[in-house]
Formats: C-alpha cells, structure tokens, sequence
C-alpha cells in the first residue's frame, strides 16, 4: 500500500494559533504523534494551541503499518518590548525582527505613523519633523500578535557648557544627559563603573567638546579647564604696609577670591 500524498490545508508548516486541517490519501489510515491531533465533525485536526510552541512529527499510518509523515512548527510571537530610537535617523530604521516567524506584518494605529513597510518593517523616525513622539507598533502571525513601543528621543543635555579647575575633582557626566543609557566622549572622559566622569586633572588647561550618544543621536558640552596658579610667594614683613596681592604675583586665573588671614574682605590684598 502506498500513502499519496499526504498534505495539509495550507502551504505553510509554520503556524502560531490555527488549527491545521489534516488530510491523507488514501482514506482509512490514522494520525497520531501528537495529543494535539482531533476530530471533528468526521475531519482530523491538529491544534496549535493545544501544541504549544515547538517542533512536531505527525504521522499518517495504514493498516499493514504503512507510514508517512509531515512535519509542522508552531512558533510564538514575543516583540522586544521598548526600542529607543534618534528622531534624526535617516531614512529609516529596522524594527527589531531577531526571533519573530518570517510572514507576519506590522500595523499601527497612530496618524501619522512612522511605519514604512509593514512587510520589510521599516520605520522612519523623522515622521513628526525631528520632533520627539512614542508609538506602538504590532507585529501580527497567524492569529498572534505582539506589540513594540518605539520612542523617538533625542539626546538632550541639562546644561551645555561647563567650567571648571584643573585641580577639582573628577566631574561627573551622567546627572548632565537624557536620555539615560547613553556613552559620553571626549579627552579627560573616563567611565568608572558604571557612570562617566571627566577628570580635568586628566588633561591641559584649555577647551574642549565632551559628546553625548545614544540611539544615533549626539549632543554636545563645551567644558573648560582653567588652570589653577596662586601666584610666586610674597615675603614681607610684619611692619611692611599693606599691600594687593595680584600685583606682585598676579593669580592665574584672574577673577577669583582670596582668602585666609589676614586677607582685607573684598580688598583683593
């Protein structure tokens, strides 16, 4: 006895939630393989649901044990959940697909939506012009579905410039930057843990660009090293007259407030 072809109710092997209608010829045999197989109404079925996600063998056997088989994989949907993007990426992005079946489509309900190719999923996020704006996206397969939320952000910075003493301490960068998970750079940049930091002490008095980088995004921070000098040391003596500091040993920088005793208020001397 020869089993011809055995086949199924769709081209594809690869389903997520629909019953697979099970069909073999000649009549007569049994399928088996799977506790997911049933009948109904005179017709043999296997449930995806039932199932679960996985890899199946099902089997088509006549009397004489006459075998023949088909394979079937039902498989998940499970969407990253959040994706970070730069409202500046150009022309567009690819949505997360790593683990998601081939053949499904993304949707969105949003107007106007970033989506592009709901097939290839492409998203472009200059849609809103640069601006920053959040939308969920739904992959869809076979009756399953998941959602992504996209949120277009740009880097922003709480000041953009900074100054500061070549003898202060290491300055930390990440109370500076949004959003957060980002990568700054730039000399006297250093990462200690898990936090950024610039060390002023790390490099020469002068100015220089600190950058800010996530999701293709970069901001920048004019900081500025100042060099710390008091100034050669004065002799004098206790009956010697007052006298300005700055000039017999002008400070460098210029600007800034003398203290310690016997320093007038305000005097410079």
């Amino acid at each position: 006895v020869t089993v011809q072809g055995i086949t199924l109710n769709t081209s594809a092997v690869q389903v997520c939630n629909s019953d697979v209608q099970l069909f073999a010829a000649p009549a007569g045999g049994v399928w088996s393989g799977s506790a997911a197989i049933f009948t109904n109404a005179g017709n043999t079925y296997f449930s995806a649901q039932d199932a679960g996600a996985g890899n199946y063998t099902l089997y088509y056997t006549l009397p004489g044990n006459c075998v023949d088989s088909v394979a079937i994989t039902v498989v998940t949907v499970d969407v990253q959940d959040y994706l970070q993007v730069c409202p500046l990426a150009a022309p567009v992005i690819t949505l997360p697909n790593s683990g998601l079946p081939a053949g499904g489509q993304w949707s969105s309900a949003s107007l106007p939506s970033g989506l592009v190719n709901p097939v290839l999923g492409t998203f472009n996020p200059t849609i809103q012009g640069g601006n920053d704006f959040t939308e969920t996206l739904t992959y869809s397969y076979d009756g399953c579905s998941d959602e992504l939320q996209v949120d277009v952000t740009n880097t922003t910075l709480s000041q953009n410039a900074l100054t500061i003493c070549q003898n202060a301490d290491a300055q930390p960068l990440s109370g500076f930057s949004e959003p957060p998970g980002g990568t700054w750079s730039g000399n006297g940049v250093s990462l200690i843990g898990s936090s950024y930091f610039f060390n002023p002490a790390s490099v020469i008095p002068a100015a220089y660009q600190l950058s800010y980088s996530a999701n293709g995004c970069t901001s920048v921070m004019n900081a500025t090293v100042l060099p710390i000098n008091a100034g050669a040391d004065i002799v004098k003596c206790a009956t010697d007259a007052t006298f300005v500091i700055q000039t017999i040993s002008p400070p460098n920088p210029p600007g800034g407030i003398w203290t310690g005793t016997g320093i007038l208020p305000g005097a410079g001397s």
